[in-house]
């Protein structure tokens, strides 16, 4: 199961779903001043942050299940329909909030925010992906021991068309994308606002990191500050950059 596969320059070039994610998990501990600093605003937040980490590639699963993928545009939209599915049970069982689903929801789907989120959906629809019970027993194969198996409720495939809707809302409805950023961001107080982009800063900053050791492409403008925020903000493994890392290939 891919999250990279691409031949660059005559080589092919790949990085296993399970590898991008445990180097991801590594970047922030316990002892990591994002951490200290995200446990001012949620007791949770090193909890909260580890399922977005696990949770935010879950997209790719389908890609992977339509053939050798070669681009993931528009993942982060399945994996927030798949992130909120998984967190709801997670809910149920009285482990997290409602609030604290929503944040996490959030942190996914917004993990490529400077990209053109509507258009890159749009790529999922033209590739024909859906999500069925296949994707989601070979994603937790991939990532055994990173989270407990949920049983998702899924009667039949969610398509993309309708994880589209149910995420990023259409004209009669504002969708999961809308009804967590009014809860989270016009409705939570501070503490809730602040444990959000903390949150969302630590899975782009992990995302990235994890990616520019698997893939190895140019060093980027981009990733020096996120080097940069990981001296400051990462675990004792991370705040050096290791030798050789590249910049990452998207």
């Amino acid at each position: 199961m891919y999250s990279f596969y691409r031949v660059v320059d005559g080589s092919l070039i790949v990085e296993r779903l399970k590898d991008h994610v445990e180097r991801a998990l590594e970047v922030f501990d316990e002892d990591s001043r994002l951490v200290r600093y995200g446990r001012r605003f949620h007791q949770s937040f090193l909890e909260l942050l580890r399922y977005a980490i696990v949770l935010h590639d879950f997209g790719k699963v389908p890609f992977n299940l339509a053939g050798r993928p070669t681009t993931f545009d528009g993942h982060e939209v399945l994996s927030a329909w798949f992130a909120n599915e998984y967190l709801r049970q997670v809910e149920w069982s009285g482990a997290i909030e409602p609030i604290d689903r929503e944040i996490v929801v959030l942190a996914v789907l917004l993990h490529h925010h400077p990209m053109d989120l509507r258009e890159r959906a749009k790529k999922l629809v033209e590739r024909g992906l859906c999500i069925d019970r296949e994707a989601v027993k070979i994603f937790y194969e991939e990532l055994r021991g990173m989270l407990d198996p949920h049983e998702i409720p899924l009667e039949k495939p969610v398509c993309a068309k309708e994880a589209i809707q149910e995420v990023l809302g259409s004209t009669v409805h504002i969708g999961l994308f809308g009804e967590s950023w009014t809860d989270v961001w016009m409705n939570g107080g501070p503490a809730v606002r602040k444990a959000f982009l903390l949150l969302a800063q630590g899975v782009v900053a992990a995302d990235y990191r994890s990616a520019s050791l698997g893939r190895r492409g140019e060093s980027t403008k981009f990733l020096e500050a996120v080097q940069v925020f990981l001296r400051h903000y990462g675990s004792a493994s991370v705040r050096t950059p290791e030798p050789g890392a590249g910049g990452v290939r998207s």
